[in-house]
């Protein structure tokens, strides 16, 4: 019994939720009594759910994950992910942006209050404060919509999709820049305003102001921008494990060295003789006939178990060279043959087993396949004939003689494609001269069923880098700030007898402190995050603490890196210098 699926394509203007009810009622009706009769031929289950409607708002329809239409479509999760790594690096690098301004504007504390004293007021002095960062802020925002641009076909070969500008609606866009301007700026301008105004300007004019080692905003957005690093570094290295994982785990069959050739438009008398010239050639080990490729479509039917229920077990018709071309494992019973080919006999993996609960010894018994007792043949072992995102279905193999087939599978000597692809091309043409011929290298096309996975690594694995480059940027600032503050005291020790390891470990610990710190936050959300979007995977790797530890010990050796260059200029400075500029 079949599970059909199809779509038609409504277009309704009416109010939403009263098309749906309107359109699925009708449909139901219109179809009712041929659901009827394929219910009684068995062709479909006797069940209310044999038969069940659905429509889809054509505005949904890119990016409806559940629709079968075989047109081009993206999903709302990639989305959301790409809008996600936007934000993470525009928090970073907008953090850096606050954090250097307020420390570059208490340097001016000493000019803002010579303002106040010739008879400026607090507003006067916010009004310059803002106007400075938003000239800076909007040249950032131009030059970043220019190289946006200019990046857009680099975007589009890395995320296999496609950008077009002219339906980017420009309103939303020049509102969303304009917001954001003014948002950025707004925070640069009125935390060092608010900190200036707190001082009195006899104070001012005497106190050096300037970020402290020891300022808890400093210490909270440098935690910040290294937690978000940290979680894209773990991102990263767990989806590229899981990718590598999903490509090179043993499928339980033999895909290498394999052609994947369409012979779905050919004649039962073409498939044939195709199949007689090319097993004569010496290059060709094995070939095999069959409906299903492990990549497009599939073939399913509704058998009863012990117990009477039903249950879905994937069909594929294969041909007597089947099991031994792919070397799939048998466990029990025999393989098919060319006598039996055209018996009513099968070949059932483990999984039917256990679903029909036939016990241990399975051969021999009959299973209602098509309203016919099939006998089993032989138990082979489970393989991935889906992508290993999938758990592995109950399976039957089903013999038939090629006449039928959607695909030829050719195994080859490696050491001749060289010659094989012209010899295959050559007979095609003797063969079928008026049909197109098409195939694949199998192992390559079956691991195009994880190039979302990859695409995805490439995307995080950018943002990360992008993301720690930002933040190092935005480091090597503050430790100039920081260090700038400190030369008087940095020359005092110096003179003291303070080595130059003691004045880089003074120089440097809080930056570990920050940097551990960020690692304990980023651990645990990295770590959500990752077994969250396993759970879409049957067959998975694991999360091990390595990969954690890896993320940390990078996010740590980069900062220090970038620490360490002002820190050790300031330790080997001579003090009289530092002193003399003090």
């Amino acid at each position: 019994m079949e599970t059909l699926q199809f779509s038609t394509r409504l277009f309704q203007k009416d109010d939403a939720k009263v098309a749906a009810g309107l359109v699925t009622a009708e449909i139901a009706e219109l179809y009712k009594d041929g659901v009827q009769k394929n219910i009684g031929r068995k062709v479909l289950i006797d069940s209310k759910d044999a038969f069940t409607p659905s429509v889809t708002p054509l505005k949904e329809v890119y990016l409806d994950e559940a629709s079968s239409d075989n047109e081009s479509r993206n999903s709302k999760s990639s989305l959301y992910i790409l809008m996600a790594i936007g934000m993470l690096i525009l928090i970073i690098a907008g953090s850096n942006f606050i954090l250097l301004s307020v420390g570059q504007s208490l340097k001016k504390a000493a000019d803002m209050n010579i303002r106040k004293m010739m008879g400026a007021n607090f507003m006067h002095i916010f009004n310059l404060q803002l106007t400075e960062n938003l000239l800076i802020v909007s040249m950032s925002f131009v030059v970043a919509a220019v190289g946006a641009f200019f990046l857009i076909p680099t975007f589009n070969r890395l995320a296999s999709t496609q950008i077009y500008t002219q339906l980017i609606p420009v309103g939303s866009l020049v509102l969303f820049a304009f917001l954001s301007i003014l948002l950025i700026a707004l925070l640069t301008s009125i935390a060092p305003f608010l900190k200036l105004i707190a001082k009195k300007p006899a104070i001012q004019t005497t106190e050096k102001t300037g970020l402290s080692h020891k300022n808890l905003v400093t210490g909270i957005f440098v935690t910040m921008q290294y937690s978000l690093s940290i979680i894209l570094i773990v991102l990263t290295i767990s989806i590229v494990r899981q990718t590598n994982y999903l490509k090179y785990t043993d499928l339980g069959f033999s895909s290498d060295n394999t052609i994947d050739l369409e012979v779905y438009h050919l004649t039962a008398s073409e498939k044939m003789a195709l199949r007689d010239q090319f097993e004569t050639y010496p290059g060709i080990t094995g070939l095999t006939f069959t409906n299903r490729n492990y990549i497009s479509g599939e073939s399913s039917e509704y058998i009863k178990n012990q117990a009477g229920e039903n249950i879905r077990a994937r069909i594929l018709k294969v041909d007597a060279n089947y099991v031994s071309t792919l070397g799939l494992q048998l466990i029990q019973g025999r393989d098919f043959t060319e006598e039996t080919v055209n018996s009513h006999s099968i070949l059932i993996n483990e999984q039917l087993i256990n679903s029909l609960g036939l016990g241990g010894d399975a051969v021999g018994k009959f299973v209602d396949l098509y309203g016919t007792n099939y006998q089993i043949l032989g138990l082979i072992s489970d393989f991935h004939f889906d992508s290993m995102k999938d758990a592995i279905e109950p399976l039957i193999l089903v013999p038939s003689k090629g006449e039928d087939a959607n695909f030829m599978f050719i195994k080859y000597n490696p050491v001749q494609i060289s010659q094989l692809i012209p010899y295959l091309k050559t007979t095609w043409e003797k063969v079928a001269p008026d049909k197109a011929m098409n195939f694949n290298f199998w192992d390559e096309q079956l691991n195009q069923r994880y190039q979302a996975e990859e695409k995805w690594s490439h995307i995080i694995g950018y943002a990360a880098v992008l993301a720690i480059i930002i933040s190092s940027l935005g480091l090597f600032g503050l430790t100039l700030l920081i260090i700038n503050k400190r030369i008087k005291e940095i020359g005092i020790r110096k003179v003291n007898g303070a080595k130059v390891s003691e004045i880089l470990s003074m120089l440097n610990k809080d930056f570990v402190k920050w940097v551990a710190i960020a690692f304990v936050i980023a651990t645990p959300i990295a770590w959500y995050a990752m077994n969250k979007w396993l759970e879409n995977f049957a067959y998975k790797t694991s999360l091990s603490w390595w990969i954690f530890a890896l993320a940390g010990m990078l996010a740590l050796g980069i900062a220090l890196l970038t620490v360490s260059f002002q820190s050790w200029k300031a330790a080997t400075r001579n003090p009289v210098e530092a002193l003399r500029y003090e």
